[in-house]
């Protein structure tokens, strides 16, 4: 009966450290758009700003399978995986900020290039008093 104990005991400790380890799966973030390469450790990396579709957090193997390499910016560290029930919810995509005008739109903005009609290229200019 000591025998048995023993064996279970030995058996046990032999499995156990497989099933935790099986379980924390490390996790990265990726962009799926058409250009996309790499793999992120956060969702703010720098070398996600760019991305044209969703942000989606996957396992490092899933990143790996789709070819993936890890983020010049941030190194693409893993990071262990909260444990998901269903299907992962998606990032909501950040909103780009507007784009600031130019100096030449500004310039070109300016009054003093309005058009005053079709042969007239710019107001004040009079071309017919020479």
């Amino acid at each position: 009966m000591v025998l048995v104990i023993r064996r279970l005991t030995i058996i046990l400790l032999l499995i156990t450290p497989a099933v935790i380890f099986s379980q924390n799966q490390k996790c990265v973030w990726i962009c799926k758009g058409p250009m996309s390469y790499a793999y992120h450790s956060t969702p703010n990396c720098k070398g996600l700003k760019n991305c044209s579709t969703d942000i989606y957090e996957v396992t490092l193997e899933e990143a790996k399978e789709l070819n993936r390499r890890p983020c010049r910016f941030c190194g693409g560290n893993p990071f262990d995986c909260k444990p998901v029930t269903g299907e992962r919810p998606k990032q909501p995509k950040k909103p780009k900020k507007p784009r600031k005008a130019s100096f030449s739109e500004k310039v070109m903005s300016n009054t003093f290039f309005e058009f005053q009609g079709a042969y007239k290229p710019f107001k004040g200019v009079n071309f017919e008093d020479k």
